[in-house]
């Protein structure tokens, strides 16, 4: 599933509306300045792929760093696009070379996720 992340203009908060025009409200935790306006516990893998490579962004609520860590997943993830990611359990950032592999890699995501949750 494709979706469309807009940044709300305050806060850490941004919207995320699907193909289906469903959305998501994404916001951090109040000590990160957010409103914990997010459903909890949450896993997210973010892909930007308005260039020539891909960005990527995990995050993983703390409360799920126990089972699913942002830094092995996105890892797993860059790997798919042939990248490399790193970061803490609860937040990663990557990249990869491969755009057209976004939709399989996020796909794995999703069953990576799923294995390790």
């Amino acid at each position: 599933m494709d979706c469309t992340v807009r940044w709300s203009g305050e806060g850490m908060t941004f919207l995320a509306e699907t193909e289906s025009s469903h959305l998501v409200t994404m916001d951090g935790a109040p000590e990160g300045g957010g409103r914990n306006l997010a459903p909890r516990p949450m896993e997210i893998v973010l892909a930007g792929t308005g260039g020539p490579e891909v960005k990527l962004v995990a995050m993983v609520t703390k409360d799920l760093v126990d089972k699913v860590q942002a830094g092995k997943l996105l890892g797993e993830v860059a790997a798919q696009l042939g990248g490399k990611a790193g970061g803490k359990p609860d937040m990663a950032q990557g990249g990869g070379k491969d755009v057209a592999g976004v939709p399989a890699a996020l796909a794995f995501a999703r069953t990576w996720v799923e294995q390790h949750g």
